[in-house]
């Protein structure tokens, strides 16, 4: 699994942005959020983004298209 400073400056830029958005999401819908909680957001957003610039047709534990 590739590391965020490896990913692509523009991977990087998108995965700040979603990462961002889900936390204010996240805080919107449960008035709080926790360092736990949004380090398991990040995990998951650079695992999406590894996984979309090694062009891996699957991610997580859900079936592809």
């Amino acid at each position: 699994m590739k590391k965020f400073e490896e990913l692509s400056r523009e991977s990087q830029y998108m995965a700040v942005e979603v990462l961002k958005e889900v936390i204010i999401e996240s805080h919107k819908s449960r008035g709080d959020i926790d360092g736990q909680r949004i380090e398991y957001f990040a995990h998951s957003i650079r695992e999406a983004f590894a996984a979309l610039e090694s062009e891996r047709p699957e991610y997580g534990s859900g079936s592809s298209d």
